[in-house]
């Protein structure tokens, strides 16, 4: 029990009366927080490379906001990037086409089997990977 001007008043009723009305009292309710960070903040949270964000900011793949003479960004716009970047694992691909997992890295090492590497793990598009091995099969090289 607390005592507030000669009035005694129990914590678990401050604590409900601040749930209830911090929301409403803002005007946030139901509005969905931003996490604004500068590029360099986003890539280091997010493990990714600092270039590859720079290059979906500029071209219009993920929205930014300049500040000055920063460029920051919402987190939440970046994991969207992000899972859109994300495709199939390299297991994935051996699994459905029966190469081994080191016959695919010799292939992307090659240049000819498309991958995007985001925190040192390689993520293909399936359509782009059958693609790649069609047109390998038909050139017979």
């Amino acid at each position: 029990m607390l005592q507030f001007f000669n009035f005694e008043v129990d914590k678990s009723e401050i604590t409900a009366y601040n749930d209830s009305t911090s929301d409403t009292a803002r005007g946030t309710k139901g509005a969905k927080m931003m996490k604004l960070m500068t590029i360099r903040s986003a890539c280091t949270e997010r493990q990714i490379s600092e270039w590859k964000l720079r290059r979906a900011v500029q071209s219009g793949l993920v929205r930014h906001m300049r500040l000055g003479n920063r460029i920051v960004v919402d987190l939440d716009d970046v994991d969207a990037y992000i899972d859109r970047l994300r495709g199939a694992t390299i297991g994935d691909v051996a699994a459905e086409t029966g190469l081994s997992e080191s016959t695919i890295r010799r292939a992307i090492d090659d240049g000819w089997m498309p991958a995007t590497m985001i925190s040192h793990k390689y993520y293909f598009d399936m359509d782009k990977v059958r693609e790649a091995i069609e047109e390998k099969m038909s050139t017979g090289r």
